[in-house]
Parts: structure tokens; C-alpha cells; sequence
């Protein structure tokens, strides 16, 4: 009895250290959110409008938070994330991330001054972050072949 609530103690510390609550709950929604998150900052880059100025930050804020919630899936799940999100791990990042963008075009599109452009190097990299966290995980707990 001791070594049962022990090991359930164990597990509930983990799943609070890690925040793995009902995250977990639905993988399928949760790699969609990312889809579609991505989705989104793509048509807000490809073509820059100062209209399309403060969706900017708040739109890659919502990434990386969706792209959380699936991290914390693959940790708690990475054989079932990994089957179902294949795709989205078959990206190798953000598609975002993957647009070639000149600096004048984004300052001059978005009218951005030098800071919004530190702010959005920021954020770029706080993507990137979060996609080397997972590049590590799944390298040193599956054998599924992402980069």
C-alpha cells in the first residue's frame, strides 16, 4: 500500500512539474491549434500591411503557447504525439520560421521601427527554443526520424 501511494505521489509531482494536465487531453486538437496557428503567421507574413502590424507578437505568443501544449503531450505521450503530429514534427519548425524575410520589408510593410524588428528576432527565437527542446526529446526517447 505504501509503494502504490509513493509511486502515485511520484507521478503527480511530475505531471505538475511539467504541467501535464488535461493537455494531454486531446492531441489531435492540440497539433491542429499548432497547424493552424502557424497557418495564420504565415499569411500574416508573406504578404507585410501596416494593418497586420499588432497581430504580429500576440500571433507568435499563440504558437509557442500551443506549441507547448504539444510539447507537453510528447512528453507525456511521444508515441502517440508522434503518430498523430507526424506531420507537424516533419516541418523541422514553424513554417513561419521558414520565410525568407528582408528586414527593410517587414520595417517598411508593418512600419515597424528598430525595436518591433529586435522584438520579432525575439519571438523568433523563443520559437526556435521551443522546437530544439523537442528536437532533443525525441531524439533521446524515440526512434522516429524528425531532422
Amino acid at each position: 500500500m505504501i509503494a502504490v501511494v509513493l509511486t502515485v505521489s511520484v507521478l503527480t509531482q511530475t505531471i505538475l512539474k511539467f504541467g501535464l494536465t488535461q493537455e494531454v487531453g486531446n492531441v489531435e486538437e492540440i497539433c491542429q491549434d499548432v497547424k493552424d496557428s502557424d497557418d495564420y503567421l504565415c499569411q500574416l507574413l508573406h504578404r507585410p500591411e501596416p494593418f497586420k502590424r499588432n497581430k504580429i507578437f500576440p500571433s507568435i505568443r499563440e504558437y509557442i503557447r500551443c506549441f507547448d501544449r504539444l510539447a507537453n503531450c510528447l512528453h507525456a505521450e511521444p508515441n502517440k504525439t508522434l503518430e498523430v503530429c507526424e506531420e507537424v514534427f516533419q516541418e523541422q519548425g514553424a513554417n513561419f520560421m521558414h520565410i525568407r524575410f528582408d528586414r527593410d520589408d517587414l520595417i517598411n510593410g508593418f512600419l515597424w521601427n528598430e525595436t518591433d524588428m529586435a522584438e520579432y528576432e525575439k519571438w523568433r527565437g523563443k520559437t526556435l527554443d521551443a522546437w530544439l527542446k523537442c528536437e532533443k526529446f525525441i531524439y533521446r526517447h524515440s526512434s522516429f526520424e524528425v531532422f
